[in-house]
């Protein structure tokens, strides 16, 4: 299975990885410009470290919706998958429109 790494180790970030953990989801490493630290137990990449790790799969865990949607493009470019986070408990508002 590939390696699953978060892009985005801010608040939505940390969100974004109990989501994954609430699924049994490992996650190897955040990416995020401001690298060499830990967050939530795991190293926090540069983008330039980990666009040489393969096969991996991306989730962008960036609150900003366009930062988000050209982040992905961009790592989608290169080859990168998308993984979506569903959190276990979520639920959806029965009036909601579908």
């Amino acid at each position: 299975m590939p390696e699953l790494y978060l892009y985005g180790a801010g608040g939505h970030g940390k969100v974004v990885f109990h989501a994954f953990a609430s699924q049994g989801k490992i996650i190897t490493a955040f990416i995020d410009d401001q690298a060499d630290r830990r967050v939530c137990g795991l190293p926090v990449l540069s983008p330039a470290e980990a666009r040489d790790i393969f096969p991996r799969v991306i989730h962008v865990a960036i609150g900003n919706n366009q930062a988000r949607h050209d982040l992905q493009t961009a790592w989608e470019c290169l080859g990168v998958t998308a993984a979506t986070a569903i959190h276990g408990r979520a639920t959806v508002y029965f009036h909601t429109q579908g």
